[in-house]
């Protein structure tokens, strides 16, 4: 934790294993929690999108998309499915992705 620290000025140690803990609280190992935290706080991957915050973040990688380029739209459902996105939420998510859509037949 303390080289994530080291790699951003925004974030304390305390800071990260908070953020830590609360990816575990979502299902997460510590190394999958770590990993997330790490492109958080760098701002890479889907972190690098306006909207995505740690727990969509962490669902997102763990549903093979780690990067913008790999999601397609049966991940809205994925968003949409996390306790407190409201519908409204997971939409200006994909507003911001260029070539994502919300597709008008959602049985893929």
């Amino acid at each position: 934790m303390e080289s994530i620290a080291s790699s951003t000025d925004t974030f304390n140690q305390n800071s990260i294993e908070n953020k830590v803990n609360k990816l575990q609280s979502h299902g997460a190992t510590q190394k999958e929690a770590l990993y997330c935290v790490s492109l958080y706080v760098n701002k890479e991957g889907v972190y690098s999108i306006s909207g995505v915050g740690l727990a969509v973040g962490y669902k997102l990688i763990s549903h093979g998309a780690t990067y913008r380029d790999e999601l397609e739209p049966k991940h809205l459902d994925i968003i949409k499915q996390i306790n407190g996105i409201t519908d409204h939420h997971a939409e200006a998510i994909v507003e911001n992705v260029d070539g994502l859509y919300i597709p008008a037949d959602t049985s893929y």
